[in-house]
């Protein structure tokens, strides 16, 4: 019943009712909502668009495979295109690092593909091409390794203006030695390397994230996570094909997940913190503006939504917009909800922790990074690995955010689409459609076309059958 109400809540669109809205409803398809990974609109244009996702699953029923589906106008399935991850030997494992599409009508998967027997890891791209239909894998880099559990860390992070990916592998660290790391830096859309260099970094702190700058540098975020040393604290490492340099705090900071931002030529940091280590609660009380150039903080405003969850394990950077010359930060909680089992395998077996999304907040910063406003996002919260807690569009530079179910004293329970605006300081204040309470909304797919203003979204049938619904009208 519990995974029913989840389902409900997160992947199933509500039936619309509109006077003068039309919708052309597809044919249901077959969608394995538990299994499917990141599934996204992708390659749209006036008279096709394909459905993107993921699976990467073990045990008896172990897939690793990529899967688009190419729909019509009419949002009709017209073909189905699977591709298995190419594999060194029966023991080869994938962890999925993200997706992108490309301009010359290209979209690419990239995996860590590796091996304990073959004692080899590779960076991989693996591309559909919708001229073509076909797929082709590219291992971008290959490493050799000691063993499953010494293959080093794979990442992946777009620039906040969609240029460049970088990708950073940090391998397997020898104990007293350095931290040795791959750096790569990509054009979005070539897929060509821009640069690429090795670094080592000899001193106790590891690198825990990193950042990509809108002009293709990368931030490492360095980390000490010992309650031993006196020189726990966070610092950065800034790294371009020119070299590396280091950027201090003037206090004792620990970050989260930094994202760089340009206002100008000038390069800056946004990031969730805490000004000391503790509780899960207590890593996230502050909202940190830091100048890279200069190396200096120009902000650290104190935050009171995150810090009251109860076992929240992460703030997100949703999106963060830079117009009307403010900077819009759509922040989303990752909070751990009990356990459950792993993908692949039987109930009994192997359990993970279970996490949901939610609650959300708009900030509203000055370009100076003067905090203006703080706007909640009202949502429920919702199964993490079926969905995120709202829809976000961004259409001409004017918001609209799916908020799920919400309960109105006159309405009774509804979901809607809203309009978000400077005129109304940003308030859910203007509700463009409101849909029914008969099952719910898949808000990772949710897309609009601005040319014939419609509006793509998707609904579950019978829990393992997806639909493609477009609305007609809808203008944003």
């Amino acid at each position: 019943m519990k995974l029913k109400l989840h389902l409900l809540l997160a992947l199933c669109l509500f039936t619309v009712s509109f006077a003068q809205n039309k919708e052309d409803v597809g044919t249901s398809f077959d969608f394995n909502y538990r299994f499917e990974q990141n599934p996204q609109i992708v390659l749209a244009d006036n008279y096709n668009h394909h459905l993107l996702s993921v699976i990467n699953t073990d045990g008896m029923t172990a897939t690793r495979q990529m899967i688009v589906r190419k729909f019509d106008q009419k949002n009709q399935l017209l073909d189905t295109y699977t591709y298995d991850f190419p594999k060194f030997d029966i023991g080869t494992l994938y962890n999925y690092l993200g997706y992108t599409e490309t301009n010359n009508g290209k979209v690419v998967v990239f995996t860590k593909t590796y091996s304990g027997r073959a004692k080899k890891s590779e960076i991989v791209k693996h591309e559909f091409d919708k001229a073509t239909a076909k797929f082709t894998s590219t291992a971008i880099d290959s490493n050799p390794i000691q063993s499953l559990g010494k293959s080093g860390d794979v990442s992946l992070q777009k620039s906040n203006n969609g240029n460049y990916i970088g990708i950073v592998y940090t391998k397997d660290r020898e104990k007293k030695q350095p931290e040795k790391s791959l750096i790569m830096v990509l054009d979005n859309n070539t897929q060509n390397v821009v640069w690429k260099k090795d670094i080592e970094i000899a001193n106790e702190h590891t690198t825990k994230y990193f950042t990509v700058t809108n002009s293709g540098k990368v931030v490492l975020l360095r980390d000490n996570a010992s309650f031993k040393k006196a020189n726990n604290y966070n610092y950065l490492v800034v790294v371009s094909p020119e070299g590396e340099e280091d950027k201090n705090f003037e206090t004792s900071i620990f970050i989260q997940e930094p994202v760089a931002v340009s206002i100008g030529t000038q390069d800056y940091l946004l990031a969730v913190n805490s000004t000391t280590r503790g509780k899960s609660q207590e890593n996230f009380t502050h909202l940190l503006f830091y100048d890279l150039q200069q190396g200096k903080t120009l902000q650290n405003h104190k935050l009171s939504e995150f810090s009251v969850i109860k076992n929240i394990k992460d703030v997100s950077f949703r999106n963060i917009f830079l117009q009307n010359n403010e900077i819009h930060i759509f922040a989303e909680a990752k909070v751990e909800a009990g356990v459950k089992p792993s993908a692949g395998f039987s109930a009994s077996q192997f359990p993970e922790t279970d996490y949901t999304y939610g609650p959300a907040y708009l900030y509203i910063m000055s370009f100076e990074g003067a905090l203006k406003s703080t706007n909640k996002i009202a949502t429920l919260s919702t199964q993490a690995d079926i969905s995120r807690s709202f829809g976000l569009l961004n259409v001409k530079g004017n918001y609209y955010v799916n908020t799920g179910f919400m309960a109105s004293p006159n309405s009774g329970t509804y979901s809607s689409l809203f309009a978000l605006s400077a005129a109304t300081n940003y308030d859910l204040s203007k509700r463009m459609l409101t849909m029914s309470h008969s099952s719910a909304y898949t808000y990772q797919l949710t897309y609009y076309f601005p040319d014939s203003s419609k509006l793509l979204t998707a609904r579950m049938v019978d829990n393992n059958k997806m639909t493609l619904i477009t609305v007609s009208d809808v203008k944003l």
